[in-house]
């Protein structure tokens, strides 16, 4: 797995196929685990997550413990729902362990006002903070040009 993040319209995209060539890419925009299992890139990672996050209407808070949990305040789901942030991930890793994931930075700026935003942004965080672990490559793209985070995996 490699992970490559930065801004919104930083280039990710174009950069990762420049470096890697053509490739079959899954937008989770709108996209399946069976999509980004057949897929080699699987861009907005953080948006895949945020349709996560919030799948049937009911928005989600984590805890300390990785766990989100349903907000009963934004949603009337009164029955408890959890799903781990890194769950998100270690489904995709294990649909597709060579897959490389794209996603914006939402973490920085001005925290949001809105709960639901905050909520979306750190589940975001924490998932990528998962994918990280579990990557062989990390780069930052900043204007189309990467950063090198991490570096221990062969360039596959």
């Amino acid at each position: 797995m490699e992970v490559y993040f930065g801004g919104a319209f930083q280039g990710k995209l174009e950069y990762v196929l420049e470096k890697k060539g053509c490739l079959k890419v899954a937008d989770g925009a709108g996209c399946s685990l069976k999509d980004i299992k057949e897929a080699q890139v699987l861009n907005h990672l953080h948006l895949y997550i945020k349709r996560l996050t919030y799948k049937e209407g009911a928005a989600y808070n984590t805890t300390v413990d990785d766990t989100i949990t349903t907000d009963d305040t934004i949603t009337d789901d009164t029955t408890a729902k959890t799903m781990p942030a890194a769950e998100i991930i270690n489904d995709i890793y294990e649909a597709n362990p060579d897959i490389i994931l794209i996603c914006d930075e939402v973490g920085g700026g001005i925290v949001p006002l809105k709960k639901e935003d905050r909520i979306y942004r750190e589940a975001v965080g924490r998932a990528l903070c998962c994918a990280v672990k579990k990557s062989d490559r990390v780069e930052r793209v900043m204007c189309g040009i990467g950063q090198c985070l991490k570096c221990d995996g062969s360039n596959k």
